[in-house]
């Protein structure tokens, strides 16, 4: 998913909290489709020598260079589609800004792409399916993982009051194929918490904004999905 996030003044509080870890005899996930091969894993083939092997921390991710291209082929069409959805083209940035704030120096194609790119990066580091680049407002990877990415690594997780409940969103840091996976959390959690429902002093949209040391390691998630 882009970077963008749209403004809000009421949070949702969600009556069922995602564990952040599997209860014991709970089973490990069900088959997903090797993006690769299209073949069914349980997540215990060997890894491609592109993905991250590493199991604790902040693993890197460096897609090849087919990849890169997969992933910004689908932020083109995502951004192709919200022109489709314009009245007049022309205002589509304007309007852009008035309801998430400035795009940057990416500009909306950039965000586009390296949203796209970083959903693929989660899908290639936890081997599961990109299922985002085939619908419109579906789920980033898998059945309930989101992503957001955001260019510098300092930056934080964001979560907006109108984001899907019960399901986990990795923070993704980086840019042109090079990510660092920087940890997840549920945001069944994140909608407790009132007091990360901000705008950052007038700086940004109000959303909730994650604290980074907040975030649970992506080896965490990798038990639970």
């Amino acid at each position: 998913m882009t970077s963008s996030i749209k403004s809000g003044h009421t949070a949702p509080v969600s009556q069922n909290v995602i564990p952040l870890r599997k209860q014991n005899g709970s089973p490990v996930g069900s088959p997903t489709v090797c993006p690769q091969n299209g073949t069914e894993s349980s997540g215990s083939q060997n890894p491609d020598p592109g993905r991250s092997t590493s199991t604790s921390g902040t693993p890197s991710v460096t897609l090849s260079l087919a990849e890169i291209q997969i992933g910004a082929m689908v932020g083109i069409q995502r951004q192709i589609r919200e022109i489709g959805k314009s009245d007049n083209r022309k205002n589509i940035l304007d309007v852009y800004m008035r309801r998430h704030n400035d795009p940057s120096l990416s500009g909306l194609w950039g965000n586009s792409v390296e949203g796209a790119l970083g959903e693929l990066a989660v899908s290639k580091h936890l081997n599961r399916y990109h299922s985002g680049m085939t619908a419109h407002g579906g789920t980033d990877v898998g059945k309930n993982i989101e992503v957001r990415t955001r260019k510098n690594h300092e930056h934080q997780l964001f979560i907006k009051s109108t984001d899907k409940d019960l399901h986990f969103y990795v923070l993704v840091t980086g840019s042109f194929g090079e990510y660092i996976l920087q940890g997840f959390i549920p945001s069944s959690y994140v909608f407790t918490r009132q007091d990360w429902f901000h705008d950052n002093n007038g700086r940004t949209a109000r959303a909730f904004w994650v604290p980074n040391h907040e975030l649970k390691p992506i080896s965490e998630l990798m038990e639970l999905i």
